[in-house]
């Protein structure tokens, strides 16, 4: 039977969650070596119970993630599409931790409301995002990437222009309106 074996917790204030789960529950925490602000969280030794980790919150609304470690993943997603839960459908590579659904609050677009490029987002983003030359300069190694979205907080197709390797390890992010070019939100 198929187990949860790791779970992540974002928190706005990484330190003051690692202080009340410490606190509460006894548990610990291992600050990771990689590119993001992230803790392993040790929740115990001998008996049941699984670790996980805590990051930082990249944006309002993100949840905790669950991993159900599972023999073929595209067995267990036809197993998922085929109840009532209203699941979107379909498997595509997520980072190389794993494989995920589609997420349900992306949406589709229509391409005639693309009227920005990416250069030009990226350029709107360095002049009008908060402290953006000031990241640049202080992190000049770091990749840029953009990811083209329309989503619930965003109605208006967006650019989401991402310092870092992902949207999940990038501690750094700007949106701009790819229809009117205008700034949205910077996200740290």
């Amino acid at each position: 039977m198929p187990r949860p074996i790791h779970f992540e917790i974002p928190a706005d204030q990484p330190e003051r969650a690692m202080a009340f789960y410490q606190q509460v529950f006894g548990w610990r925490f291992q600050k990771w070596e990689g590119p993001m602000p992230y803790w392993l969280v040790q929740t115990g030794g001998e008996g049941p119970g699984i670790d996980g980790g805590l990051l930082a919150r990249q944006h309002p609304g993100q949840g905790t993630v669950n991993t159900v470690d599972v023999p073929n993943c595209e067995e267990f997603v036809r197993r998922i599409e085929s109840t009532s839960a209203g699941i979107h459908k379909g498997v595509f590579a997520g980072n190389e931790e794993g494989w995920r659904g589609p997420s349900p609050a992306a949406k589709p677009f229509m391409i005639q409301a693309l009227k920005i490029d990416s250069d030009a987002a990226y350029e709107i983003a360095l002049k009008k995002g908060k402290k953006a030359a000031e990241y640049m300069k202080a992190n000049p190694d770091k990749n840029v990437m953009f990811l083209l979205e329309q989503n619930n907080k965003f109605p208006n197709l967006t650019w989401r222009v991402i310092w870092g390797e992902s949207v999940g390890t990038s501690n750094y992010s700007v949106f701009v309106d790819a229809t009117t070019g205008e700034y949205l939100e910077t996200m740290r």
